[in-house]
């Protein structure tokens, strides 16, 4: 059983999103599916929700399907499954490879949809713990920054030098009971007025 939270299937008429819905619940897939008939749609759906995969049953009626897919793959963290004739397979596949997207052949098979469901999850779940680690750098070069500039500020008013700041800011931390980041910010908010 897979769980994906939100699924965005795209397909240009309704008979391809019932079969892929259909495909998907045989094969244990759990979690909301929204259908979305056009690229355009699909793009404002996009705008407004976050979504674990795309499904894109190409070629669609206002564009081919690619380039939507390459897009998504760029700018987001969700999975694509671009779905394409048999014998465009490899030809597109080495055109979206690089950005993730993975190509299936049609007619789908529930075999082969299941296997790149399997895919899809591990790579949803992987994406996700590099995104968390990243906002957690981020929170951290964050602080480091804003401890730099209240030390820079501690030396400029205070004649501290560097490690004489640096303990300073560690010390008022560890009394204070509250992070280094904290403690910087009380220091920028005294001395720069």
């Amino acid at each position: 059983m897979f769980e994906f939270e939100k699924i965005l299937i795209v397909s240009s008429n309704g008979k391809g999103h019932m079969k892929l819905k259909s495909l998907l619940k045989t094969n244990g897939v759990k979690g909301s599916m929204t259908s979305s008939f056009s690229c355009a749609k699909a793009r404002q759906e996009l705008l407004c929700q976050n979504y674990d995969i795309v499904i894109i049953d190409a070629p669609l009626n206002d564009e081919n399907g690619i380039d939507f897919a390459i897009n998504i793959s760029k700018e987001s963290l969700t999975t694509v499954l671009l779905l394409v004739e048999e014998r465009y397979v490899g030809d597109i596949s080495s055109r979206v490879y690089k950005y993730g997207t993975l190509v299936l052949g049609k007619p789908l098979s529930s075999l082969l949809l299941f296997q790149s469901l399997i895919l899809a999850n591990s790579i949803n779940i992987k994406l996700k713990g590099i995104a968390d680690e990243n906002k957690k750098l981020r929170k951290k070069l964050d602080e480091i920054k804003i401890v730099n500039k209240a030390k820079f500020l501690l030396i400029q008013q205070l004649k501290f030098d560097e490690q004489k700041a640096h303990r300073y800011i560690e010390k008022r931390a560890m009394d204070q009971r509250k992070s280094k980041g904290e403690i910087a910010i009380e220091i920028l908010r005294t001395y720069q007025q």
